[in-house]
């Protein structure tokens, strides 16, 4: 069974930013392909608070062999998540999909194992194809930003007379 953090999956299939975007129709596309992935049994967890309308707090559905869920009111989906395969019989049998890391702590140290949204957004790619389904954008992997780079210079101690010398290099 694979239980996935759905808006952690969705951000990796369509990125993520500050751009004015339509999660409803991500939601539903990512369902979609979901629902035309040929795995067995799909759990997708959804916070309800987040990006939903209020009618969806608390609410599930099933397509075909995808459940479908929402938190309550005050719950995570992260915490439903890691309750879930807490509470699973056969644990060894559970995937969580996520790239949360505390997630995927909680859950591999009940014995689940885990892979990360960008990866298995990539597997996602071949379902959406045989359908003749459109592929969803990938989020552009942009790397570190520049300040991020200053704070591991200065963790590792490198000072910016180093730093000109290894772009000199790179040239």
């Amino acid at each position: 069974m694979l239980l996935i953090d759905g808006y952690n999956l969705l951000f990796a299939l369509f990125g993520e930013g500050d751009a004015p975007r339509d999660v409803e129709r991500e939601r539903k596309k990512l369902v979609s392909l979901l629902a035309s992935f040929g795995q067995s049994k799909i759990t997708v967890v959804f916070d309800g608070n987040r990006y939903s309308q209020s009618q969806l707090i608390g609410d599930s559905s099933t397509v075909g062999k995808l459940k479908i869920l929402f938190t309550r009111s005050g719950e995570s989906a992260d915490e439903r998540i890691v309750a879930m395969a807490g509470e699973a019989r056969d644990r060894k049998g559970i995937t969580v999909i996520t790239t949360d890391r505390q997630i995927r702590n909680a859950v591999e140290k009940l014995g689940v194992k885990t892979i990360r949204s960008e990866t298995f957004a990539g597997q996602l790619h071949p379902a959406s194809s045989k359908e003749g389904g459109e592929r969803p954008a990938r989020r552009k992997e942009d790397g570190i930003s520049d300040a991020e780079v200053d704070g591991w210079m200065k963790v590792f101690g490198i000072d910016d007379e180093t730093k000109a010398k290894n772009e000199e290099r790179k040239a």
